[in-house]
């Protein structure tokens, strides 16, 4: 019996490919979710460090407004990361539909494979069930002569 083989083999390949690809660009999303996560975060952690030092200490009037100035500036700020998190999350689904897609596409090829295998395999036994009955026949033959 020949060896198995199976005709779409290089296209499993290939939506296995796609498949890893779509992976790694979703991944690289969550890398970008969190690290617009981890500024914000941080953003707020340097609003209240200036908030205690104001608690802590007297300032003059110029400090004061340059203080109020920053507040100003983080809250634009974490408008802007917000409205980025925001994007972020919709390019997420859009690749997780993708990848759920590539995945399907992917597998219809593998149950393929797996399929034709099967039948190989059958295909294979009977071809060695008839040879072993062909040699018993033989033998027989021969024995009854």
């Amino acid at each position: 019996m020949k060896k198995f083989s199976f005709s779409l083999e290089t296209a499993r390949k290939w939506r296995e490919r796609l498949a890893g690809l779509e992976e790694a660009r979703l991944q690289a999303l969550f890398a970008e979710k969190q690290a617009i996560e981890d500024r914000a975060a941080s953003l707020q952690t340097e609003l209240e460090a200036e908030h205690r030092r104001i608690e802590d200490t007297s300032f003059d009037g110029g400090e004061l407004a340059r203080l109020d100035g920053f507040r100003v500036w983080v809250m634009r700020e974490k408008q802007r990361l917000g409205t980025s998190l925001a994007d972020c999350a919709k390019r997420i689904e859009a690749r997780r539909a993708a990848l759920v897609e590539a995945r399907r596409r992917f597998q219809l090829v593998e149950r393929l494979k797996e399929k034709a295998l099967l039948e190989w395999c059958k295909a294979s036994a009977k071809e060695q069930e008839d040879l072993a009955a062909e040699l018993y026949l033989a033998r027989r033959a021969r024995h009854d002569e």
